[in-house]
């Protein structure tokens, strides 16, 4: 049961990695386009695959923790970390911290893709998951 789930959860990381890298290629450039817009880029980047917000829940349910919330929980995960320091973080380099929600047989240290985001792409993503509110456990 836990070997199906395992590849269950890989395939998924992968179709999210997979969904990305379509949208990079896809899409032009956001500098081009104007205001980057954190929730299109939450969808376009395959983290709605994975993760769900306030407003959007989750392609593949239960596959990784919850970002419901993160305004409300975010800041208090490290002690000296804020909430956007956090939330970066956690999207820069997601084997970092482990969340205290994440309850999978794996983690992000094999299955959270890092994608590839400027940093103004991280900044309007962490904005719109600080917008979301809500109770959660991200």
């Amino acid at each position: 049961m836990i070997e199906g789930r395992a590849v269950l959860l890989g395939a998924g990381a992968g179709a999210a990695a997979l969904v990305a890298v379509v949208a990079v290629v896809a899409r032009p450039d956001s500098a081009t386009r104007g205001a980057v817009d954190g929730q299109v880029l939450f969808v376009d980047k395959g983290c709605a695959a994975c993760h769900d917000t306030a407003d959007r829940p989750a392609a593949m349910p239960g596959v990784a923790p919850s970002l419901v919330g993160a305004a409300d929980w975010a800041g208090s995960r490290i002690e000296g970390v804020s909430a956007e320091e956090y939330l970066t973080q956690s999207i820069q380099s997601p084997w970092a911290f482990v969340s205290p929600a994440w309850g999978g047989p794996s983690g992000p240290t094999s299955h959270m893709p890092v994608l590839p985001l400027t940093d103004d792409e991280v900044a309007a993503v962490v904005d719109y998951l600080l917008g979301s509110s809500s109770d959660g456990q991200g």
